[in-house]
């Protein structure tokens, strides 16, 4: 045995660890490809171990299925031959039966069944074919994805039967009658051949072929089904040499999930004599997918029928009970009194909602019209904040207007010296903005205001005329005016103003 760190092939494997040993004792290592980087394993075989079989070493670097387990390389050192084969991250099927207590379901194992016959398609159909013989769950690995590796390194050699040993021993279980029959001695060959015909003692003799692969992924598929062995062809020869019925229990009754198509398939194809199994891979295979299209067909046949037998109940349980028509009006008059209910009661909670805004926009003096504008309200401002504007724009035009008027019109320069300084104050006064709830007021007291401004430019018109007469006359007229006249005009002048002063002073109170 090598020892961690050795090194073979000059330094290119480096031993890891030792695995355990193979079906026919041989030694198995993890090492490290150096050139390739990366694990491998390492299979210490004999250098006779390939006389006593059917397929060539070299054969072996040539075959290449996504099925199989990867032979990389043969080479010898200090008189011993190493296989090289790529590492499969996964468990051998068997230590997952062991490890699981129970069978793997049909849905997973009719993936991997059909790849292993797919594999051996491919082996039966080289020239001479290729037999494996040594089929079984130890060399069937899965991987993480869900995918089985079969083991070809000791493909074309003949298992031992290991006859006399302990039930332990699962080889006995997976080898077909026609690959035992040669361990046995010849008395024990005499004794059971009694219960064979000459063309079935014929066909026994024969070497092992496509069929005797089949057995074995037959017996392979009933463990995986079961978690059972299935009982070995010598225990059933003997039993039924002895008039007894065939001691194999059909998976199904094993395990009720199974369809009564695949355990058929699988009684066949572990039938003792060969010439009662399947012909060929692909038959088995082509039979396999049958028996699964019947299997689906039928489970759809299932849900139908369950569907058509619920509805069925429902149709029963409805003319079992029928309605009478007069409770249907009943029902139908119920139904659309809620309806009238339910419209009324939709028209009236409108009915409060819209109250209930109204009387919400006048406690906020906005008009319930006012909405805002989609072009202000994208640069941050209202379109009642632009109004509230206006209005304070177009207050401070009208009483500029008036003031206007009343300097225009040949005021005294008391009168301007007394209007000027009430102007400025407006302008300073007058805020850019007002509450929304006094636009109103400030465009009535507008209209007021030049209505009485249109009164007094009347009547200062009417009195003009005479005014200029008198300047004509008397150019100092201020001076020579009777002072009654004078303080009569001065009040009337003064009242004018107060009104005027009065006007704006409420304007910027109530701002």
């Amino acid at each position: 045995m090598l020892s961690a760190n050795a090194v073979l092939q000059q330094n290119r494997y480096r031993i890891i660890q030792p695995i355990e040993s193979s079906s026919f004792n041989l030694q198995v290592y993890k090492a490290y490809d150096e050139g390739q980087k990366k694990e491998v394993i390492l299979k210490e075989i004999p250098e006779d171990f390939f006389q006593g079989s059917s397929v060539k070493p070299e054969k072996l670097l040539e075959l290449r299925h996504e099925a199989f387990q990867k032979v990389l390389e043969i080479f010898s050192e200090n008189g011993k031959r190493y296989i090289v084969m790529e590492i499969v991250e996964g468990d051998t099927l068997s230590d997952l039966i062991e490890r699981n207590k129970r069978p793997f379901p049909l849905s997973d194992v009719s993936g991997w069944v059909n790849d292993l016959l797919d594999a051996l398609i491919y082996l039966h159909s080289h020239t001479p074919a290729l037999i494996h013989q040594n089929i079984k769950p130890q060399n069937i690995r899965l991987t993480i994805d869900g995918k089985v590796k079969l083991d070809i390194s000791e493909i074309g050699r003949i298992p031992q039967a290991k006859v006399g040993s302990t039930i332990t021993n699962q080889n006995l279980h997976f080898i077909p009658f026609e690959m035992i029959f040669y361990q046995l001695d010849p008395a024990s060959q005499k004794v059971l051949l009694n219960d064979y015909d000459e063309k079935s003692i014929e066909i026994l003799k024969q070497p092992p072929d496509a069929k005797s692969d089949i057995y074995s992924l037959g017996a392979t598929l009933y463990y995986l089904l079961t978690a059972r062995l299935p009982v070995d062809p010598l225990e059933r020869s003997i039993e039924m040499l002895e008039g007894k019925p065939d001691p194999l229990v059909p998976p199904n009754q094993l395990n009720p999930k199974i369809p009564s198509e695949i355990a058929e398939a699988i009684v066949k194809a572990i039938e003792i004599k060969r010439e009662n199994r399947f012909d060929s891979a692909a038959i088995m295979r082509q039979f396999l997918k049958t028996a699964f299209a019947k299997i689906k067909e039928r489970q759809r046949e299932q849900i139908e029928n369950i569907s058509i037998e619920t509805n069925l109940e429902d149709i029963l349980e409805i003319e079992s009970e029928p309605v009478p028509v007069v409770d249907l009006l009943r029902k139908l008059q119920e139904a659309e009194s809620k309806r009238l209910e339910a419209e009324k009661r939709a028209a009236e909670a409108e009915k409060k909602l819209k109250e209930s805004v109204s009387m919400r926009t006048q406690d906020l003096g906005v008009e319930s019209g006012i909405l805002f504008d989609e072009e202000y309200a994208s640069q941050g401002m209202s379109k009642q904040k632009m109004m509230i504007i206006g209005a304070g724009v177009l207050v401070f035009l009208v009483v500029g207007a008036g003031i206007f008027t009343l300097v225009s019109s040949s005021a005294p320069p008391q009168v301007e010296k007394q209007a000027q300084p009430q102007i400025e104050s407006i302008e300073t006064k007058i805020p850019s903005s007002a509450p929304a709830s006094q636009t109103s007021e400030a465009t009535e007291k507008g209209t007021r205001e030049r209505n009485q401004e249109s009164e007094i430019k009347e009547a200062r018109t009417e009195r003009q005329p005479e005014r200029q007469t008198q300047d004509r006359r008397n150019v100092p007229t201020q001076e020579q005016r009777p002072a009654a006249s004078r303080r009569e005009e001065a009040q009337q002048q003064q009242q004018q103003q107060q009104k005027k002063k009065v006007t704006v002073d409420d304007l910027i109170n109530d701002n």
